[in-house]
C-alpha cells in the first residue's frame, strides 16, 4: 500500500518526465531551461559568496572590537604609568627638598664650627693679652 508521500513522488516524476519530453520536442524551451539552471547556479554561488562575505564581516567586526578593547587597556595602562611617574616625580622633588634642607643645616653647622674656632682663637688671644698685661 502506498502512502501519501509515495503518491506525490510518483506524480512529480510523471510531471518531470512530461517536461523532459516537451523540452526534447522544443529546443528553445530546452535552451531556456538550461539558462534558468545556470541562473539558479549563479544565484546559489552568489548566495554562498554573500554568506562568506557576511561571515568575514562578522570576524572583522569581532577583531576590530578586540583591537579596540586592547587599545582601551593600553590607554588605561599608559594613564596608570603616567600617574606612577607623577608620584615618583613628586617623591623625587620631596627628597630634593630634604637634601636642600640637609645642605643648609650642614652649612649652618660648618658656619657654627668656624664661629666656634674663631671664638676659641679670640679667647686664646684674650688670655695671652691678659697674661702679658699682668
Amino acid at each position: 500500500m502506498l502512502g501519501k508521500n509515495d503518491c506525490a513522488l510518483k506524480l512529480k516524476r510523471v510531471e518531470v518526465n512530461k517536461k523532459l519530453k516537451v523540452q526534447e520536442a522544443n529546443p528553445i524551451v530546452k535552451q531556456v531551461n538550461d539558462c534558468v539552471i545556470k541562473v539558479i547556479g549563479c544565484a546559489r554561488n552568489a548566495s554562498r559568496y554573500a554568506n562568506e562575505a557576511s561571515t568575514c564581516a562578522r570576524y572583522t567586526k569581532a577583531y576590530a572590537n578586540e583591537a579596540n578593547s586592547y587599545a582601551r587597556k593600553s590607554i588605561s595602562y599608559a594613564n596608570e604609568a603616567s600617574a606612577c611617574a607623577r608620584d615618583v616625580n613628586a617623591y623625587a622633588n620631596e627628597a630634593n627638598g630634604y637634601a636642600r634642607k640637609l645642605r643648609a643645616y650642614a652649612n649652618e653647622a660648618s658656619y657654627a664650627k668656624e664661629v666656634s674656632a674663631c671664638a676659641k682663637g679670640k679667647i686664646g688671644l684674650v688670655f695671652i693679652i691678659l697674661v702679658f698685661l699682668e
